[in-house]
């Protein structure tokens, strides 16, 4: 879960503001381009999700099938592993998508 908070603050960071605030129109609202960056990092955590949790299933089927168990898991467990993947990703990323917002495109482009 680690790696997911890094790879998405890195994704929209405030050390790269640009990448948000030159995204928006000088009238639009700030909370609309929040929003963008904050479903970027959403959309990024749920495709890093459905990766994991498909490497996760060839990798526990495999070793089932080695063990010769069945290869069976919960229910929960795929979707509380979904779930943690976005909550990260919300988190790792709406602090940054808001303080991006915020700065004006002049300023986010003059400190890159």
């Amino acid at each position: 879960m680690e790696q997911v908070a890094v790879m998405l603050a890195r994704t929209v960071s405030p050390e790269r503001p640009h990448d948000l605030a030159v995204s928006r129109p000088s009238d639009a609202l700030a909370a609309r381009a929040a929003a963008a960056g904050t479903f970027t990092t959403l959309l990024l955590s749920a495709l890093g999700g459905v990766a994991g949790l498909a490497l996760g299933g060839l990798v526990t089927a495999g070793y089932a099938l080695w063990q010769g168990w069945p290869p069976t898991v919960p229910a929960w467990v795929p979707a509380g592993a979904f779930a943690a993947t976005l909550a990260v990703g919300a988190i790792a990323g709406i602090y940054p998508a808001i303080r991006a917002s915020h700065l004006p495109p002049t300023v986010a482009l003059a400190s890159s």
